[in-house]
């Protein structure tokens, strides 16, 4: 399933002068910290099950009714995100405590790490508790981000936001890192290929989250875009096949094991005929780690999809695939 982001928002507009201390992971009080544990215990059985009654229950009065998106749809989703997730754990909490209600917070992680982040919102309440909840999926890891307030009577969730956070076990600044070293190696299409998966997970929380090396990722991925159509022009005719086959596409291509690139090619052969196809298709995989260095080295799978003629997103045409094992 392509996991996207949603998000549940209650917002009161206004700006005040406070003053706010934040207490991080260990360091919050432990019956605090008890009290949101039971909460997001709820929170997560309830949308592995598909209660809406008892997520709804969780909800603070203003979130439930002044909520831009319908609150049963996103429920849903949510629940057909984390269904086959046995468990949970959790990524970072943080407990702020404001001086006044209804002020903007922000919020680090840190200050100097790669894996820093800010958080951003407005507190609509003097106590306020940022929770982040990984369900344990494969091949990838979604994000719950609930951000609670603590009303007369008792901790409510203020906001809550679902993204994709891990890509193979990977958040946004590995996959930084990972497409950095690939670049480096000179294996471009791989590079381009990680910084494209990175995309979808680079706002696991949507606005409220940012990493601080947010401006850093999107130069390189912008310079990386630029060499790219530089370097290689797309369709890509292979005149020494004698089918002349030509690649016109090529992207990660998400399977139960993880990602890895499809390439996308036009041939001339007939798809009935396979025993040729197969043939044209040994002669590509012969010659695809030299026309893009790197694609069939340090991955398990490389996927190939021929097509009859090339596509226009209209008309539909017919495939062929083909699923070479690399050692």
């Amino acid at each position: 399933m392509k996991i996207g982001v949603l998000m549940l928002t209650f917002c009161i507009l206004g700006c005040k002068s406070n003053t706010s201390k934040t207490y991080i992971d260990d360091n919050i009080p432990e019956n605090t910290k008890s009290e949101i544990s039971i909460l997001n215990s709820k929170l997560y059985e309830a949308l592995k099950d598909g209660n809406k009654q008892k997520v709804k229950e969780l909800l603070s009065t203003g979130l439930q009714k002044e909520s831009r998106v319908g609150i049963d749809s996103v429920i849903e989703i949510g629940h057909r995100y984390i269904m086959e997730a046995d468990s949970y754990s959790i990524a970072k909490e943080f407990y702020i405590i404001n001086s006044t209600e209804n002020v903007s917070n922000t919020i680090f992680s840190g200050l100097s790490g790669d894996y820093d982040y800010i958080f951003h919102y407005l507190a609509l309440n003097k106590e306020m508790y940022i929770t982040m909840i990984v369900p344990k999926t494969e091949p990838d890891q979604m994000l719950i981000t609930c951000i609670y307030g603590k009303y007369p009577e008792g901790w409510k969730i203020n906001i809550i936001n679902f993204g994709l956070y891990q890509i193979n076990k990977m958040n946004a600044i590995d996959l930084y890192k990972e497409a950095q070293k690939k670049y480096k190696k000179g294996y471009l299409i791989d590079a381009a290929n990680t910084m494209f998966l990175l995309q979808s997970c680079l706002y696991p929380a949507t606005n409220y989250m940012q990493y601080q090396l947010d401006g850093k990722i999107n130069d390189f991925y912008k310079s990386i875009q630029t060499e790219i159509k530089q370097k290689y022009v797309l369709p890509n005719e292979l005149n020494t096949i004698q089918s002349k086959p030509k690649i016109f596409n090529i992207y990660p291509q998400r399977v139960v094991e993880g990602h890895f690139p499809m390439i996308e090619y036009v041939t001339q052969i007939s798809l009935k005929d396979t025993l040729n196809l197969r043939k044209e298709n040994d002669e590509i995989h012969k010659l695809i780690g030299k026309i893009y260095p790197g694609i069939d080295k340090d991955k398990k799978l490389l996927f190939y999809k021929a097509w009859s003629e090339m596509p226009n997103g209209i008309t539909k045409v017919d495939t062929y695939g083909f699923v070479k094992h690399l050692n």
